[in-house]
């Protein structure tokens, strides 16, 4: 009894021991034999004092193998298990808390950055809230109108001359005609400027009462165009720097371009870049198609309601005047630049046409006109030619080059030059044209060689093609006076030669009908144009323009003339007015045309 009682109290100081020793951080085997030493006894050799090197190779699993399946052993073992889980799940919630704080100090960050973007976009504001008052000045109604949505809406109601460039894919004149259209950039035709719209400027109150609610006044017309806020929106809107596309800078023409499916895009900054209609085909001289793709631009261009005036031109093709001129030369003309005219018949005109070609209200014997594939259409003529299949059914079918198997002959039915002509002749608007067979497009004939040419007289003649040889200012001039006369009406060599003469005067005129967006405008100069309904109304042009029979394009320019004709309109010396001069061309070549 006395051996078991002394063996109770053992075990039991030794759990007491073991306690205190995981308190102290002591390991468990250590512990255990601390507790089942006599008090007093000597520590064996090979065993730790209490604060000893960290457990080894024996762990809780050896602590309790060697206490030979002790109670007190197997407590110990448990108790280090617990610890160990204890550490482990002490170090999951370090991570944790340690993951919570990179998130906290992360969303910190981004708050900061947020409040210092805030605070330049409130710089950025400021800034500009202070360079528009020092560009409205003091006196400036708009001083306590600084409000977001306080603007000036400005729109011109002038039409436009959609320019529509059929060829294979090559525009040997590309560099020429960017240079053009860049002359027109910010041109607004004074009258566009007359109407209640053109100005239009909503001011909102930013200092209103918050009860009240925003407090905004609108102001039209002449009431606003001399207001400050119309003048910076005038020349940043319809100026120069509205767009780096030359063609987005200028609001006088629109440009479409027909070329073969396969052509990707012209590259910029060529004004034909981006202008490529959808629907395209293979067009060749002489076939159908070329009728069915000029027809194809027709149809895009007439999408747009601002396009008022429509020019067909070819790839050899260049313009004789400023573009001002030629805009406002168009826009004055009510007829169409085209020869859907009667005229004397002849036997060469007969065999063109075959009796197929007829339909309830087609007729050929009366309604056949010739002119060339080179014309300018007003709105309506457009719309009737988009809007026909009638008669393009019948030239689609039966006009084409070729032997004519019904009639057992060769037959020559050239639809582009047969077919807009004779539509309008057939809806009895033949006094709607100006009986010119060119077109507006002046050429120079010449005699042909093997059947190449048409029948002219007792000989083949066709289009001349200019070389870099030919192109002169004297050419460029006599071009400009190329006056039409049809087969049957007598020449009149005096009268041509002064009928187109005065295009010095027109185009001094035309610049004049002009507002130049580019120019700087301020709110003491405005009331005497913009703000002035004298002004607007009065057009310069009127009485001053070109007689319809004077050509405004030419051609044929082949592609190796096509920097001889642009150097010649940059020519000081040559003065055609065309393109701004340049002395440094008359300097370096002041007779390389010579």
């Amino acid at each position: 009894m006395v051996l078991a009682g002394a063996h109770m109290a053992l075990g039991t100081r030794a759990t007491r021991a073991h306690r205190r020793f995981l308190l102290q951080g002591a390991e468990p085997q250590a512990a255990l034999q601390a507790a089942t030493r006599p008090e007093g006894a000597p520590v064996p050799d090979g065993v730790e004092p209490e604060g000893g090197p960290s457990r080894g190779s024996g762990g809780s699993d050896g602590a309790a193998a060697d206490a030979g399946g002790d109670p007190a052993a197997a407590e110990a073992g448990r108790l280090l298990g617990l610890r160990s889980a204890s550490a482990s799940s002490r170090t999951s919630n370090d991570e944790a808390r340690q993951q919570q704080q990179n998130q906290k100090q992360q969303q910190q960050q981004q708050q900061v950055q947020q409040q210092q973007q805030q605070q330049q976009q409130q710089q950025q504001q400021q800034q500009q809230q202070q360079q528009q008052q020092q560009r409205l000045g003091p006196d400036s109604d708009l001083a306590t109108f600084a409000a977001a949505d306080t603007h000036c809406a400005v729109t011109p109601s002038h039409p436009k001359v959609a320019l529509l460039f059929l060829t294979h894919g090559d525009l040997p004149h590309d560099t020429l005609w960017t240079a053009w259209l860049r002359e027109a950039r910010g041109l607004l035709p004074r009258r566009s400027l007359l109407g209640g719209e053109a100005f239009c400027l909503k001011q909102c109150d930013a200092e209103a009462s918050p009860t009240a609610g925003e407090s905004c006044v609108q102001r039209c017309g002449r009431a606003a165009a001399c207001n400050p806020l119309c003048l910076d929106a005038l020349q940043r809107r319809q100026g120069a720097d509205r767009s780096p596309s030359v063609l987005q800078q200028q609001h006088l023409f629109s440009v479409y371009v027909h070329a073969r499916p396969t052509l990707k895009d012209y590259k910029e900054p060529s004004a034909f870049a981006g202008r490529l209609i959808p629907d395209r085909m293979i067009a060749k001289p002489g076939t159908p198609a070329m009728a069915a793709a000029a027809k194809k631009l027709l149809e895009a261009a007439a999408l747009d309601p601002r396009n008022e005036r429509f020019v067909l031109v070819g790839d050899t093709t260049v313009p004789l005047y400023h573009p001002a001129l030629l805009w406002e030369q168009l826009i004055s003309e009510e007829r169409s630049r085209i020869d859907a005219c009667p005229h004397a018949d002849s036997y060469l005109q007969r065999q063109r046409y075959t009796p197929a070609l007829s339909s309830d209200r087609f007729r050929p014997g009366r309604h056949w006109r010739r002119s060339s594939q080179w014309w300018v259409l007003n709105r309506k003529h457009a719309d009737l030619v988009v809007h026909d299949t009638e008669v393009a059914g019948l030239f689609k079918k039966h006009c084409y080059v070729g032997l004519d198997e019904a009639a057992g002959r060769h037959r020559e039915c050239v639809s582009d030059q047969h077919y807009i002509p004779s539509l309008l002749a057939m809806y009895g608007l033949d006094n709607e044209t100006t009986c010119d067979a060119t077109g507006g497009t002046a050429w120079t004939w010449e005699p042909t060689a093997g059947g190449a040419g048409e029948q002219q007289g007792s000989g083949e003649l066709g289009p001349k093609s200019y070389l870099p040889g030919h192109v002169t200012p004297e050419l460029i001039t006599s071009l400009r006076r190329r006056v039409w006369r049809a087969p049957d009406e007598a020449p009149d060599a005096a009268s041509d030669a002064t009928l187109c003469a005065a295009w010095t005067a027109a185009a001094g005129a035309a610049r004049e009908a002009y507002l130049n967006a580019t120019t700087k405008l301020t709110p003491a100069s405005c009331p005497a144009t913009l703000g002035s309904d004298a002004f607007l109304a009065a057009d310069p042009f009127k009485g001053a323009g070109l007689d319809s029979r004077c050509p405004l394009l030419a051609r044929k320019f082949t592609a190796p003339a096509a920097r001889w004709v642009h150097r010649v309109y940059r020519s000081c010396s040559a003065a055609l007015g065309v393109l701004p001069c340049s002395q440094r061309l008359d300097d370096r070549d002041n007779s390389w045309w010579a």
